[in-house]
């Protein structure tokens, strides 16, 4: 009985090590499995990550050019600005100088019967020509 017992568990042994061996191969192969998922992660993750600093490199580029065109939109803006000021400032001169030009023209060659021969020629032609200027010229009380 003893001897029968002995062999008994020695096989029952044998079972046990036989599914230890089975089970640690198994345990391999997964943790093989799992080893190579791993690094099909860590190569996506690596993938992606050089992808969105493309990406930001991209995003990078782009707002330098906006910041050129928005530096170039303000520069040409104020251009503008600065040129319709001159033309302003200009025009006014310009306009004043030719004032006094001419009232220094008239005063000088202006004299009485001059003008008094001036405003009976324009009297002439409005009431020859033009009611509504003569209206205008009467209110004004040149006529």
């Amino acid at each position: 009985i003893k001897q029968e017992m002995k062999l008994r568990f020695e096989a029952m042994d044998k079972r046990f090590e036989m599914m230890q061996k089975n089970m640690d191969e198994r345990f391999e192969a997964t943790n093989k499995r799992f080893e190579a998922m791993d690094k099909r992660f860590e190569m996506m993750q690596k993938n992606m990550d050089e992808r969105f600093e493309a990406t930001n490199k991209r995003f990078e580029a782009m707002d330098k050019r906006f910041e050129i065109l928005t530096d170039l939109i303000m520069t040409l803006t104020a251009g503008i600005f600065a040129l319709i000021g001159f033309m302003m400032w200009d025009r006014r001169t310009v306009v004043e100088k030719a004032k006094k030009e001419c009232m220094n023209e008239v005063k000088d060659k202006a004299d009485k019967e001059y003008v008094d021969r001036l405003v009976k020629a324009m009297n002439e032609l409005i009431v020859l020509k033009d009611e509504k200027a003569m209206d205008v010229f009467k209110k004004y009380n040149l006529i």
